[in-house]
């Protein structure tokens, strides 16, 4: 996602972060490619928490010819990351731009990521678009209601569907999805009038 995006926003800095060494080595590879994208590109080899904790391997990297050290549920592949970690707000701060936009696919580390940035999230209000993956929130210690509650309550932000119409029956939503996961962009509730005629 991050060359596709540099390329759309081709006046903005594109900030891409990627825990798995796999992962990272492939996007620095890809970018070298794409020189034309590189000034505006700032990646990052480092896994994303609120807690200060050694993250040695993550499911990530969906190999569909091997069955070798798969997730029980999404079947994604066990990969070495750097060892890094820090909180979203941490690595933001570091950069010093304002921050318009976040994407997050974490496969259910949401609302580790989302906690650790909440800092920089309430400064910049920016809009945010993740995958809503109920079913992979119980091996991380938290229900989808947490997650839900969260953001609604500590972030005030509200869940708009793909075509930025206001999502109001959310919790109905998280019980149909069974083992199924749908992306939603978030908006800070004072940034709702935005997308009231889109």
């Amino acid at each position: 996602v991050t060359l596709p995006l540099a390329r759309l926003f081709n006046l903005s800095t594109v900030i891409s972060i990627e825990p798995t060494n796999f992962a990272f080595l492939k996007l620095k590879k890809n970018l070298k490619l794409n020189p034309d994208l590189e000034k505006r590109v700032k990646l990052f080899n480092t896994f994303i928490s609120d807690q200060r904790r050694k993250v040695n391997f993550v499911h990530s990297s969906w190999n569909l010819k091997s069955k070798k050290n798969k997730h029980k549920v999404h079947l994604g592949a066990l990969k070495k990351t750097s060892n890094k970690t820090q909180s979203l707000t941490q690595l933001l701060n570091k950069i010093g731009k304002k921050i318009d936009f976040i994407k997050i696919d974490v496969d259910g580390y949401e609302i580790n990521v989302l906690k650790s940035g909440k800092q920089i999230i309430n400064k910049y209000k920016p809009l945010i678009y993740f995958e809503f993956a109920p079913y992979l929130y119980k091996e991380f210690g938290y229900s989808p209601r947490i997650l839900i509650d969260f953001i609604k309550n500590e972030l005030n932000y509200t869940f708009l569907n793909e075509n930025f119409d206001e999502v109001k029956n959310i919790y109905k939503i998280e019980k149909r999805l069974n083992d199924r996961s749908v992306n939603f962009f978030l908006t800070h509730k004072t940034n709702l009038s935005k997308f009231a005629n889109l």
